[in-house]
């Protein structure tokens, strides 16, 4: 079973554990798809929150098989894929996360990683980091 993932903006400014997101089918340990998302926002977006989500969530309805490890295109996004009116499914919220493994939600200090299910738990990567131990951070993750 492929590990899923859902990269999520918060929702709502007075409740810090409300976010929606989009779904990601493959690879979402933070080694691939955590390490993938805050690159491309680091990089990529410079840090732009918004324009981030937009492309995350927004612009790719249907979700995504795969992030690129290196480079926005390098993503693969269900768009072409899909038929019409089969892609509500895919935005997900903190309450539809059941038989999701990760959630990466992007916050203005950094990118929160959720772990759900069995060893649930969260930590932040910050933005501002200069290096960063992704395989420690997936261990710890794993762990929590």
């Amino acid at each position: 079973m492929a590990t899923q993932a859902i990269i999520a903006r918060l929702t709502d400014p007075d409740d810090p554990t409300k976010f929606a997101g989009m779904y990601v089918g493959g690879d979402g340990y933070p080694t691939h798809t955590g390490r993938a998302v805050w690159r491309q926002v680091v990089a990529h977006f410079r840090g732009d929150l918004d324009q981030a989500a937009r492309y995350y969530i927004d612009q790719h309805p249907t979700g995504w098989k795969l992030l690129g490890a290196e480079a926005i295109g390098d993503d693969i996004c269900y768009c072409h894929d899909m038929h019409e009116g089969e892609q509500d499914h895919w935005l997900r919220t903190q309450d539809q996360v059941d038989s999701i493994d990760y959630t990466y939600v992007l916050r203005p200090e950094g990118l929160e990683i959720l772990r759900h299910g069995r060893g649930a738990g969260r930590l932040i990567v910050p933005w501002d980091q200069e290096r960063v131990n992704w395989e420690a951070i997936q261990e710890k993750a794993i762990a929590l």
